[in-house]
């Protein structure tokens, strides 16, 4: 169904599975937007709202009659929308804001759908809720005054006056702190929560049999230390000191898995499988280093010659660095004879 057809002759939209729903949009000449808790973007609502920005969707003939409503409620000029989804003969318009409620004569009553009702209330919408009345802190809820523009000093939070800001939220110095807080405007009072969420989440074992365990996106071992997960076959990890060598664990589903006691630089896929094929460069960059003390020789020609082994990344950004890594093991190597 065309657009011009949606705004023209309304629809009927209903759900194909039981619990039947239905949704009925009925034929306008006129129909007004604005944001709702819990609904993204505009969402068609019986009147505009004092306190936020409207959007008002109108055939062509009624576009001077509507700037004119607009002007009588105290809102600032409309800003008309062009561009993909407004059918012909119809014109959008934006920044709707209207102060307050207005006569706007003997014109249709159509038209009542751009005049406010002057009901305030006190709205939170937006941020992240933890529970009811309590937000998390960092993400705290906008504050708006809905059905009524509040004038200098009327607004208070915590009992200090509240300023508006650009996007039309209320704040004051404070607003935005952990603890409880309570708004007061014309005779209305509404009370919300700043509170920090308990960050421990429980770990479940990746699989029977396995030593890993995960914690939404991360995995790791049984000692805690994070897991890496590399798909495409199994890889030796290289660390940045001589010595730090580790194979990943191939599951059935071909990604390898490795927990090593150290934060590895390169993945080499095995020699085995594929000589020398390209190393892999990890998020991590670090310096190659000598070897620690506690490093055996095997480790260490192991090391140097995975190294020498693999061929140069495909990764441009890593190429220097993997010279680096290979003079240190031809080094290594040299001493070692």
């Amino acid at each position: 169904m065309a657009s011009t057809d949606l705004v023209n002759a309304g629809f009927i939209a209903e759900t194909a599975d039981s619990p039947v729903r239905r949704w009925i949009r009925t034929a306008r000449d006129l129909h007004a937007f604005s944001h709702r808790p819990g609904v993204s973007g505009f969402a068609s609502l019986p009147r505009v709202l004092i306190g936020q920005e409207n959007v008002v969707l109108c055939r062509s003939v009624l576009a001077a009659t509507v700037q004119q409503c607009a002007c009588a409620t105290g809102s600032s000029p409309l800003e008309q929308v062009d561009g993909p989804g407004i059918p012909d003969g119809w014109q959008c318009f934006r920044a709707y804001r209207p102060r307050h409620p207005a006569d706007f004569g003997d014109i249709d009553d159509a038209f009542q759908a751009l005049n406010p009702l002057p009901d305030a209330v006190i709205e939170l919408s937006g941020g992240i809720a933890s529970a009811r009345s309590t937000w998390v802190f960092g993400a705290p809820p906008a504050i708006r005054i809905l059905g009524a523009e509040p004038s200098p000093g009327e607004l208070m939070i915590d009992g200090m006056a509240a300023t508006q800001s650009a996007d039309g939220g209320w704040t004051a110095p404070g607003w935005d702190s952990i603890g409880t807080h309570t708004i007061q405007f014309s005779g209305l009072s509404r009370s919300y929560e700043m509170a920090r969420i308990e960050e421990t989440w429980p770990n479940w074992t990746t699989a029977e049999g396995t030593t890993f365990s995960a914690c939404g996106a991360r995995v790791s071992a049984g000692n805690g230390i994070q897991a890496l997960a590399v798909a495409g076959g199994a890889y030796w990890l290289l660390g940045a000191a001589a010595g730090e060598v580790a194979f990943t664990q191939q599951s059935a589903s071909g990604i390898s898995i490795a927990a090593p006691p150290f934060r590895p630089v390169w993945a080499l896929p095995s020699l085995i499988a594929r000589r020398r094929s390209p190393a892999m460069a990890l998020a991590y960059r670090g310096s190659p280093r000598p070897p620690a003390a506690n490093r055996s020789e095997a480790e260490i020609l192991q090391w140097c010659n995975l190294l020498r082994g693999a061929s140069t990344p495909r990764d441009a950004d890593a190429k220097e660095l993997w010279r680096e890594f290979r003079t240190l093991a031809r080094s290594l190597r040299r001493r070692r004879r």
